[in-house]
């Protein structure tokens, strides 16, 4: 049934047909036929046609997560931070991120980063604060990178707040400077 739907989308004429037929397919392989593999194939060609899908992407997420694809998912996990409106969902799924990289891929590193971004995104994250002491530990490099980190977020917020000021009264300076220098 899926072989012969997939067929019919590639056929299809209209965009609206050829997707709806394509997310049929995807469920039946998801749903009925328990292919995740397979399932992803056509979400990636969904996603060929209308890349910014939610419903596709999401689709995308549970076969990556369905078949144990951790790498994957962290992808896809990333992309959706990229689009995540709310700072609310941003957090969730920085939490996720972290928790996949340290207890799926053992790589503390990347974990820590996400958690130091979850922080970034809300400096009331008490998890997040938590669990970067926790992985920090003793550990004098892991707490420099985090500190800097987020030293560089509250540069880059300064900069993004006072930017426009701040070059104005240089220019004020220099404009000032050359006065000052004509006049001598």
């Amino acid at each position: 049934a899926a072989g012969a739907i997939l067929e019919a989308a590639h056929a299809a004429g209209e965009t609206d047909v050829r997707l709806a037929l394509l997310f049929r397919a995807a469920r039946i392989h998801d749903s009925e036929l328990k292919d995740p593999r397979r399932a992803e194939a056509v979400y990636h060609q969904i996603l060929e046609i209308e890349a910014d899908n939610a419903v596709a992407m999401r689709g995308l997420e549970a076969c990556k997560r369905a078949a144990g694809d951790y790498e994957g998912l962290l992808g896809v996990l990333l992309d959706r931070i990229e689009h995540e409106a709310s700072e609310e969902g941003r957090r969730a799924v920085l939490h996720e991120v972290a928790g996949l990289y340290e207890k799926k891929l053992n790589d503390v590193d990347n974990a820590l980063v996400a958690w130091a971004q979850a922080l970034i995104g809300d400096a009331t994250d008490e998890t997040a604060r938590a669990e970067i002491e926790r992985l920090c530990g003793t550990t004098e490099a892991r707490w420099g990178e985090v500190l800097g980190s987020l030293s560089q977020a509250v540069q880059d917020a300064h900069a993004a707040l006072l930017g426009d000021e701040g070059t104005q009264r240089e220019a004020a300076r220099a404009t000032l400077a050359q006065a000052k220098a004509a006049q001598a």
